[in-house]
């Protein structure tokens, strides 16, 4: 993340972990609709955020409407980063929960670098709500625990990856 760029940062514990380590010291604006991402965005003191609203899902601690969605939509950031429940080398990038599906798919219109921020167990898993392929994504980053034959066919797909 450099000075000045805009990013999106999707709902979840990965993406939690994500907003507390922006850094302090540079700007950016940062669009979300995700209790738990704002109130670490809001820690961080980074510049502008733009939060997309609506009905509050407890489960997945994301606000979801018409209204924020249109926001998505509407907004350009230079990076988004994306969580999945699954990640499938054929059948694609997935979520369990279907009101994720059309805020990750607006997402995905509506930025210039893909990243998909995932962790190692959910290769290879299928949920019901597909959303984008592998190769959609210019960046995937992943820990170390990913298998050797997932990293090659992820590298097949010419999509940059990162083991941290």
């Amino acid at each position: 993340i450099e000075p000045n760029e805009s990013v999106t940062i999707d709902s979840g514990s990965t993406m939690e972990v994500l907003s507390t380590m922006l850094p302090k010291d540079i700007q950016l604006s940062v669009l979300c609709y995700s209790l738990n991402i704002l109130n670490e965005v809001v820690k961080r003191e980074c510049g502008e955020i733009i939060f997309a609203g609506g009905f509050f899902h407890e489960r997945s601690m994301m606000f979801e409407s018409p209204e924020g969605l249109s926001l998505i939509r509407r907004t350009r950031t230079h990076k988004a980063f994306i969580s999945a429940s699954g990640a499938n080398i054929d059948l694609g990038v997935t979520t369990k929960i279907p009101h994720e599906r059309n805020v990750k798919e607006a997402i995905m219109e509506s930025c210039q670098s893909r990243i998909l921020l995932i962790d190692s167990s959910k290769f290879g898993k299928v949920q019901t709500n597909y959303f984008a392929n592998m190769e959609d994504f210019e960046i995937i980053i992943t820990d170390d625990g990913i298998e050797e034959e997932t990293a090659d066919a992820i590298k097949e797909l010419d999509v940059q990856l990162y083991i941290v």
